[in-house]
């Protein structure tokens, strides 16, 4: 089942979010006090949405995206902030996109953004994209100046 996450349930994604960070050589770390405070507080303000994959009372994947207005004019981005779906679970990554795509239509989005690390399958989630609909727009690079 996918579903939006309530406030009270962010700390859900922890286990993935700690995985993801490990497969993915995501620098910066993963703080978990962190990561759920700025969850539940997306959620509570309504500036975005977490959707889980949920096998039982388990969640095994989820993606998160926030809703905000470019910088550039008045279109309407969801901006995706992270996706992860543990190995094994792989398969519920497609129903998490199909529900982010729906969430994003139906808060008001205009467009869909969406990211890949280039640690985590790249080339096949550059082809899903562009089978989608989707066009590369950006690359980004990432220099830390300082510890965190």
């Amino acid at each position: 089942m996918i579903r939006a996450l309530k406030p009270e349930e962010v700390a859900l994604c922890v286990e993935g979010g700690k995985l993801f960070f490990a497969e993915g050589k995501v620098p910066g770390g993963f703080d978990p006090d962190v990561f759920i405070e700025n969850g539940e507080r997306l959620i509570e303000e309504e500036r975005g949405v977490i959707l889980g994959a949920f096998e039982g009372d388990r969640i095994v994947g989820a993606l998160c995206g926030v809703l905000c207005q470019s910088f550039f004019s008045t279109a309407w981005l969801a901006v995706e902030n992270f996706w992860y779906v543990i190995p094994g679970k792989r398969g519920q990554g497609i129903r998490l996109l199909d529900a982010y795509e729906r969430w994003a239509e139906g808060a008001g989005a205009d467009f869909v953004s969406m990211i890949h690390l280039e640690a985590l399958q790249p080339e096949a989630l550059a082809k899903l994209y562009v089978r989608r609909g989707y066009e590369l727009v950006e690359k980004n690079y990432l220099k830390r100046i300082k510890k965190v």
